[in-house]
């Protein structure tokens, strides 16, 4: 039996259905791996387009993740600063308050000197 060359047709009825049917399923075989293909493609597409939402989300959490932490923050130099000006102004008055106390009652003040200088002259 000689091999049939490509293109023509065999002579012998059954090797003919034989090289039909294997033409039907190279047919239907090329048609399964088309739809898997597309299918494929469909599903990639749906995924990077999932992946793409997430990645937004993601990048809409973490701005407002940053801002809550900005806010916050700004909120605690706020409080910092009324810290420290509170405590800058109780020093100040507590100093102006003992400045004045030492001016209201010089005898004091006179005294504490004194006592100062004799035990610097000892």
């Amino acid at each position: 039996m000689s091999q049939p060359s490509i293109g023509a047709l065999p002579d012998d009825p059954d090797e003919l259905w034989i090289m039909r049917h294997n033409q039907g399923l190279m047919e239907d075989l090329d048609d399964y791996l088309r739809q898997k293909l597309t299918q494929l493609q469909q599903n990639e597409g749906e995924a990077m387009h999932r992946i793409s939402q997430d990645m937004r989300r993601l990048m809409e959490m973490d701005h407002a993740h940053a801002s809550e932490i900005e806010k916050d923050y700004r909120q605690y130099d706020r409080n910092k600063v009324r810290q420290i000006g509170a405590s800058t102004r109780d020093s100040i008055f507590g100093f102006g308050k003992r400045a004045i106390e030492s001016l209201k009652h010089p005898e004091k003040h006179l005294e504490s000197i004194a006592m100062l200088m004799k035990k610097l002259k000892k």
